[in-house]
């Protein structure tokens, strides 16, 4: 069942947003203002889900889109993505700063979130890659890196990476960690028990012509034993979906579809790690990718994202699903 809670405060996509307490924190992204222009936007708002209510806090030090948060029991931290030296997103090929990779880190402290201080910085600039936090352990895996040494403005100056890093509590820098089985970027993720699940995604196979593929691999991760495990395939091969834990099961939520025909989608995906396979659950009301899940008291929250395929129809849109 799917209801409708208080829209977002501005319509926003490519966010990885994170349980915080009773609420969620969602930064950053790219955000669809009254001039109709997407931009990067520096700006940080909390849900209260005692009153269905949003509102800001914290803005970010910079503009950023796709910069993923992750909560720890001391601090909410917002790792990498792309910055935005120009407000209005190029096309491929194009350059400007609008894809710039960071290598930041940046903190928030909880639960009083007064300002946003440096972290550990991650050992080279990335984006578009998988996280979850067990332990206290802050995990990344695959996601996109600069490939070249000298240039960082462009998407085709970034790569695909299977690599896996890992920020121990009360550490000064990542620790590189075995690599993921299979490199790709924006593929969804959930922590189920004590293991990160990375479901999906995609491989730019020729950047210049925009060519990408989906995935549909489904692997985990073991930080107690270091150890990739390949699992049962999402039976649709999916990009841009967002992932949660609800009753000790995945769900996946949406996704798009870059090769030709572009196209969004509207599924929902129930993993059962009992039968460790997939079934297909529900429907959204619309196609989504680009979207937060976040599982809360009441529900699953889905929050923005983009109704089309390729950043069109970027959305307000708040819905809480209750499987």
């Amino acid at each position: 069942m799917f209801q409708q809670r208080r829209a977002l405060l501005t319509p926003v996509q490519e966010i990885y947003p994170t349980a915080v307490g009773d609420g969620v924190l969602l930064a950053g992204g790219i955000a669809a203002f009254r001039s109709a222009s997407r931009a990067a936007t520096d700006e940080v708002v909390h849900y209260d889900l005692a009153h269905d209510n949003w509102h800001y806090v914290q803005p970010l030090p910079e503009p950023l889109h796709h910069p993923c948060l992750l909560a720890r029991s001391d601090a909410v931290l917002a790792i990498g993505g792309f910055g935005a030296g120009s407000l209005l997103l190029p096309q491929v090929g194009e350059v400007s700063d609008a894809w710039r990779m960071r290598d930041t880190v940046f903190e928030l402290p909880l639960p009083h979130m007064t300002a946003w201080t440096p972290g550990p910085t991650l050992p080279m600039p990335r984006a578009e890659f998988s996280a979850g936090v067990i332990d206290e352990h802050v995990i990344i895996a695959g996601g996109r890196y600069r490939h070249s040494t000298l240039l960082n403005s462009r998407y085709e100056d970034h790569a695909d990476t299977p690599s896996t890093l890992v920020l121990a509590p009360g550490a000064s820098s990542w620790a590189r960690r075995r690599d993921m089985l299979t490199p790709r970027n924006s593929a969804a993720a959930a922590v189920l028990g004590s293991r990160l699940h990375v479901i999906g995604g995609r491989q730019v196979k020729d950047v210049r012509a925009g060519r990408s593929v989906n995935v549909s691999t489904h692997e985990a991760y073991d930080l107690a034993q270091d150890r990739w495990e390949e699992l049962k395939d999402l039976p649709e091969a999916l990009a841009g979906a967002a992932a949660t834990v609800w009753g000790g099961c995945i769900y996946v939520f949406g996704g798009e579809r870059l090769a030709p025909p572009e196209r969004a989608f509207a599924d929902v995906w129930k993993y059962d790690p009992a039968t460790k396979d997939w079934t297909h659950h529900d429907v959204m009301p619309e196609t989504r990718h680009g979207l937060g899940a976040i599982a809360l008291e009441d529900g699953i929250h889905l929050l923005g994202g983009a109704t089309g395929p390729n950043m069109q129809g970027t959305c307000d849109h708040h819905h809480v699903f209750t499987p």
